[in-house]
């Protein structure tokens, strides 16, 4: 039997079903939320990111990724995403982590960082009511690549 913090492993095989994990997040979510996402570039951090926007009301296609921004912030009436990218950051950067901590604990906000472990969030951890850490990875069976996400729950 699986303990409570064993990650939940899902095989994605197509858009449709990245869609329907989305929805799975978007329902289970408890805000303020905080998803650290994993991956190598191309793994769907990003596509990930535009599903679950969507589910919450936005355009897929209005959802960009901030590589360069390393912000972008989506509103409406029922939530604030917050998504982050942190694949250019050097370094400890203590004004984009105060601006985090301001934005992340914000009582509709949904915060998603693209490569967290590039910027030291301890900080940020006991101030929101969950944190998910999202794993993803390409994998190849036969002729067949699919996306490997693991859902860990690290929410004190």
């Amino acid at each position: 039997m699986a303990s409570p913090n064993s990650p939940k492993i899902h095989q994605i095989h197509d858009l449709t079903e990245l869609s329907e994990l989305a929805l799975q997040l978007k329902n289970s979510l408890k805000k303020p939320s905080l998803l650290l996402l994993n991956g190598e570039l191309g793994a769907g951090k990003t596509a990930l990111t535009k599903k679950i926007a969507n589910h919450f009301g936005f355009a897929e296609n209005l959802i960009k990724s901030p590589s360069y921004s390393l912000i972008n912030i989506y509103k409406n009436d029922h939530i604030q995403i917050n998504h982050l990218d942190f694949y250019r950051l050097n370094g400890h950067d203590q004004f984009l982590l105060n601006e985090l901590l301001e934005i992340s604990v914000l009582p509709n906000a949904l915060t998603i960082i693209e490569w967290p472990e590039r910027l030291d969030l301890q900080a940020l951890f006991s101030k929101v009511k969950q944190i998910l850490q999202i794993d993803l990875s390409l994998k190849n069976q036969g002729e067949n690549t699919f996306r490997q996400i693991e859902i860990h729950d690290k929410s004190n």
